[in-house]
């Protein structure tokens, strides 16, 4: 019987105290995780897999390199138009900041004052539409937040919450946000000016190659030739595009990247 006590003790003990391991957590449903197909890569692997293939065969070397040229091209084409629309989405952004506290500053309750911004600056039709069936606004904004040049709406959602929250002035708030997403906007106008020299002079040295072929060309040489009869000069050609090709990509980068961070920085809210 003792011993019958003991188990029975021993399995109540099991039974009643929590387990240390995940539990019924491994139960609740994980997301499933998707893969897109990322362009940019794909042409990785394909530059890839021509050029090793263009050492070898001089048909091959020269479609990796026009993909090269064509696919860095593209990248370039593509990141000046992305730039271009976040430069405007955060124009967008504080001007519905300007006129948001502007409407506040009238006596407008911030239900009735974001319902009127939204005639003016479309960018807030979502958050006005989710307000409308009985959501709260700023969670809208936070998820519009995520895009890139929207990233200020998340300091109006932020003020927003607050104030609802604990009932302080959102005027207040918003006119320190309002400042700072006027301050970041005049900065990141200032930052792409100053690097608009330096992204023209890696485009110019990016081209350059074309014109020492050209001179070449000109005064009787045969520099393709080189290039495309012996596999020592497939084998710099390659280098050479693929050098010239990723220079000017990271250079763009860099000053995308630091165009962001100057759109995106600011103090307050």
């Amino acid at each position: 019987m003792t011993a019958v006590a003991v188990l029975a003790a021993m399995l109540c003990v099991w039974f009643l105290v929590p387990a240390v391991g995940p539990g019924l957590r491994r139960l609740a449903p994980r997301p499933i995780r998707t893969r897109t197909l990322d362009v940019w890569r794909v042409c990785l692997v394909a530059w890839i897999a021509c050029g090793a293939a263009g050492v070898a065969l001089p048909p091959a070397a020269v479609v990796a390199v026009v993909g090269m040229v064509g696919t860095t091209a593209a990248w370039v084409v593509v990141s000046h138009i992305a730039d271009r629309r976040a430069r405007r989405a955060s124009m967008e952004v504080v001007r519905t900041a300007q006129v948001l506290e502007s409407l506040l500053a009238l006596g407008h309750i911030p239900s009735v004052a974001l319902t009127l911004t939204a005639q003016e600056c479309p960018v807030v039709a979502p958050a006005v539409a989710h307000l409308k069936m009985g959501g709260d606004p700023w969670e809208v904004m936070d998820d519009m937040a995520r895009t890139r040049g929207f990233e200020g709406l998340g300091r109006i959602a932020r003020v927003w919450r607050v104030s609802y929250v604990t009932g302080a002035s959102m005027h207040e708030g918003l006119g320190v946000v309002r400042q700072s997403l006027e301050d970041a906007a005049d900065t990141a106008v200032v930052v792409a000016g100053e690097l608009a020299g330096p992204r023209a002079t890696g485009r110019l040295l990016c081209l350059l190659p074309l014109v020492g072929l050209g001179m070449a060309v000109s005064l009787g040489a045969n520099p393709l030739h080189f290039f495309t009869a012996s596999w020592g000069g497939r084998l710099c050609l390659l280098i050479g595009a693929g050098l010239g090709c990723l220079g000017l990509v990271w250079s763009e980068h860099l000053a995308s990247q630091a165009t962001g961070g100057a759109r995106s920085n600011g103090k307050g809210g």
